[in-house]
């Protein structure tokens, strides 16, 4: 792997189109060779290969692009320092299990990068509760308290960026969210659920939460 990449594929479910998973592609923007243009920009081209395989091994969806990027000045230092996010979205017309493999080429340095990830598509249709893939957003101690503030203002986090990279800064706030299907309704048509977080690190238990 010449280029540097990190791949998190995420189900999700829509009420008029079906399940689909959402594959995020964290690409190293250092990897990459830009050359100059014309009024101090820089420019790189890339090609992205992505395919999903089902369980038989056989593909069932591919995306097959090229893409060019053009940046300067804060913009391409934060593209070569934090690299930036590429996203797709394949729909899922059975459920079951799935691997998804991406390939990038740099069409003017000529290194390559790929990665790959397994996921399970649950079957909505059971009618068991399920949750989504979980969605990340690393903020820091202001920002999130800027989010209890009514008078506090807006928030500019990288939720896909986070969620793509899994990686959390220590001395911040790892924000989560997630979408739940199936939940039964009451009279008032109303959900009645129990929520419990368990964070592992290394297979060890570092934060086991109270029920809510």
């Amino acid at each position: 792997n010449g280029i540097n990449l990190r791949l998190n594929a995420l189900f999700g479910n829509d009420a008029a189109t079906g399940s689909f998973v959402r594959s995020l592609l964290h690409i190293d923007g250092s990897s990459l060779k830009f050359t100059d243009e014309k009024d101090g920009l820089k420019k790189a081209v890339f090609d992205v290969m992505a395919m999903s395989f089902g369980d038989n091994g056989q593909p069932v969806e591919k995306v097959a692009k090229t893409y060019t990027l053009t940046a300067k000045g804060d913009a391409l230092k934060k593209i070569m320092t934090d690299g930036f996010v590429y996203h797709f979205q394949f729909p899922v017309r059975k459920p079951g299990a799935y691997q998804f493999r991406v390939a990038i080429r740099d069409a003017q340095g000529g290194n390559v990068g790929s990665a790959s990830q397994f996921i399970e598509v649950p079957n909505l249709k059971k009618d068991r509760l399920t949750t989504s893939s979980i969605v990340l957003e690393n903020l820091s101690v202001a920002d999130w308290d800027k989010l209890g503030d009514p008078k506090g203002g807006s928030v500019r986090g990288d939720p896909r960026s986070s969620t793509a990279l899994r990686r959390v800064k220590l001395n911040s706030v790892l924000r989560y969210g997630i979408e739940i299907y199936n939940a039964k309704l009451d009279n008032q048509k109303h959900p009645s659920l129990t929520l419990k977080v368990r964070v592992f690190r290394d297979s060890k238990l570092v934060l086991d939460g109270k029920e809510q």
